[in-house]
């Protein structure tokens, strides 16, 4: 993010500890869409495996829908994420619209005119940022293990949630200092880039 001298500004850090068995409520933020740090000029399998950890037999069995900048993907292997695509990923979808989009599926010929082909872009293997979309199913199995990692967020998009929070957080941190939630209003209110990371209790 750039200041308004053309200078590049560090995202402020947010960093929260809930007690074990609590859940942060991420379904929002992630249907929005989260900002992830990682290597891109990759195909989708190495992003979600290799660099995000996210195991084969899930991807392959559990995220049956996959968007890359609003195209369907039926290749996670070939099809590769840059810098700044937008990466969406959900479980099977019910009745016709779920057969139509189903990677590999039957009906995948239906939408060709909305499924990912590669580009004439041919960037190569880099450092990045990718927005990250996860539903359904794959929001709620997925979203702690990003909110873990550290995810990139709006100060308003951060909002609703972390209130929604509130009464089971253990701490609550901003750039490595104790604060209250009424402390975070100038947050709230701004598009200011905030790196959350959600700990959980073992």
């Amino acid at each position: 993010m750039d200041d308004s001298s053309g200078r590049k500004t560090l995202p402020e850090e947010l960093r929260l500890h809930m007690p074990a068995g609590k859940v942060f409520p991420c379904s929002e933020l992630f249907g929005r869409g989260v900002r992830i740090s990682t290597r891109t000029g990759i195909g989708i399998r190495e992003l979600l495996c290799t660099q995000l950890g996210i195991d084969e037999a899930y991807l392959d069995e559990r995220i049956q829908t996959v968007f890359l900048n609003g195209r369907a993907v039926d290749d996670v292997t070939r099809s590769r994420v840059d810098d700044g695509d937008v990466l969406s990923l959900s479980a099977a979808m019910p009745g016709l619209v779920g057969a139509t989009f189903r990677r590999g599926g039957h009906l995948a010929a239906f939408r060709k005119n909305i499924s990912y082909a590669e580009s004439e872009k041919k960037e190569g293997p880099g450092s990045g940022t990718v927005t990250i979309k996860l539903f359904n199913m794959v929001a709620r199995e997925l979203g702690p293990g990003f909110l873990q990692r550290g995810v990139i967020v709006s100060g308003r998009e951060l909002s609703g949630p972390l209130k929604a929070a509130e009464k089971d957080l253990e701490t609550l941190a901003r750039n490595g200092v104790s604060v209250s939630m009424a402390q975070l209003s100038d947050l709230f209110d701004s598009d200011r880039e905030v790196f959350l990371q959600v700990e959980v209790a073992p």
